[in-house]
């Protein structure tokens, strides 16, 4: 049973996205970065704090921490599941996202439309080690604009840069290993 669930809510099975026929291939997928699921945690700690409270509260007024407490466990599974299926894939042809538990969403955007990719570090995200994309396209309207809490973007970006000069989006540039290289 737990396996069905698991496919159904929790696995966002990016191959069934892919096209065979143009023998698209995955360069790299992006989970989220743990920080990610800080308001997971924050609501755990919740039902923790109400299962105490049901511990220690008289019988008749138990009913209550009891209901808070499956309220609060039923949302903090929800917001597993809607971190733990989202992915940003490249693929040798596109850049798509794959998000939502129930009501599952799909935006892609062709490699060769891509105009620019932003990438923000926040402070608490140069010490953990996430950043968050911004891709600009000619359509602007659309599901990829903003990747948030991405892990090693620094990394993700240079891969993103390196499919974009392989389809020949962007002119091919020779990478200097060292800064003093560029002077």
């Amino acid at each position: 049973m737990f396996g069905w669930f698991h496919r159904r809510f929790v696995d966002p099975d990016v191959n069934s996205y892919l096209v065979s026929s143009e023998d698209e291939e995955i360069i790299f997928q992006i989970p989220r970065h743990w920080i990610s699921y800080w308001r997971v945690v924050l609501e755990a700690l919740g039902v923790i704090v109400l299962a105490v409270l049901l511990a220690y509260s008289p019988p008749e007024a138990g009913w209550v921490f009891l209901v808070a407490a499956c309220v609060v466990a039923a949302h903090c599974g929800l917001l597993f599941c809607r971190q733990k299926i989202e992915r940003v894939v490249l693929t040798n042809h596109k850049i798509f996202r794959v998000w939502g538990p129930f009501n599952r969403r799909v935006a892609s955007i062709p490699i060769n439309k891509v105009l620019d990719i932003t990438l923000q570090k926040p402070p608490l995200g140069r010490i953990t080690g996430y950043g968050h994309f911004v891709f600009e396209s000619a359509a602007q309207d659309q599901g990829l604009r903003e990747v948030r809490y991405v892990p090693k973007p620094d990394l993700r970006h240079q891969t993103i840069q390196w499919a974009l000069q392989r389809s020949g989006v962007r002119a091919s540039v020779r990478m200097k290993s060292n800064v003093n290289d560029w002077k």
